[in-house]
């Protein structure tokens, strides 16, 4: 599921979610440029510098220390669809979070989110992983924009549901969610059959979908459009395997 707008209006220019995204894009085009492996380990976050276990096989000798590691790894990334994933949530979502806190409070809210997500993803590889896995580096802007995530999920609950069908085999339909939540809970009930390329598969929400190969009827159909639909809805493009 690919999110694609959210029509949440804001009230000011978004000024520090367009500049992580511009600090990120400079950031991933300078590693492209230098050799995003060479910057990545040099650069990167190792779970192993907590507890000095590192594999000298795995981690080389010039790594940052662990609290330098943990911010300078959320601006690196790994592959081209690494940051362009990040990117286009931190663009959708991290507009309307920093309208409703304030620029200086999303901007400290984005920090302490990477410095969190860093924390716990250190613990879990500690806890579960050998002295291999501690030795990876951890790099990228996901547990930041997860927390980012998760305020729009607290700060939006206004955005309303709807829903549309997937006609035939594209697999690619719009739905309209209720919340983020929502829409992250509903992506196990979208399927495409590939035996039966025809036939419609929906995601039910605010009414009955079309049968297997049947319109909705006309009248109902005027009906549901004629509907107010409010503001505070997050529109997704829904890909189906």
């Amino acid at each position: 599921m690919l999110p694609l707008k959210d029509n949440v209006p804001t009230r000011t220019f978004p000024l520090v979610t367009v500049g992580l995204i511009v600090a990120n894009s400079i950031v991933w085009l300078w590693e492209w440029k230098t050799g995003v492996n060479k910057e990545v380990f040099h650069y990167g976050y190792y779970p192993c510098t907590v507890d000095h276990e590192c594999l000298a096989r795995l981690v080389p000798s010039d790594r940052l220390p662990w609290y330098e590691g943990a911010f300078t790894g959320m601006f690196l990334h790994g592959s081209w669809l690494h940051i362009g994933g990040n990117i286009l949530f931190l663009w959708i979502f991290g507009n309307n979070v920093e309208d409703a806190m304030g620029k200086a409070r999303f901007f400290l809210w984005y920090l302490a989110a990477g410095l969190a997500a860093a924390a716990l993803q250190t613990w879990v590889t500690l806890q579960f992983s050998g002295a291999t896995g501690a030795s990876i580096p951890n790099v990228g802007a996901s547990g930041a924009i997860a927390g980012v995530l998760g305020a729009y999920f607290v700060l939006l609950p206004q955005a309303r549901e709807s829903g549309s069908c997937s006609s035939s085999g594209t697999g690619v339909g719009r739905s309209s969610t209720r919340r983020p939540a929502a829409a992250w809970r509903s992506s196990p009930t979208w399927a495409a059959s590939s035996s039966a390329p025809r036939r419609s598969t929906c995601l039910r929400s605010n009414g009955p979908c079309a049968r297997a190969g049947e319109r909705e009827p006309a009248d109902r159909h005027r009906a549901r459009r004629r509907r107010a639909r409010p503001a505070g809805r997050a529109d997704l493009l829904l890909l189906v395997p």
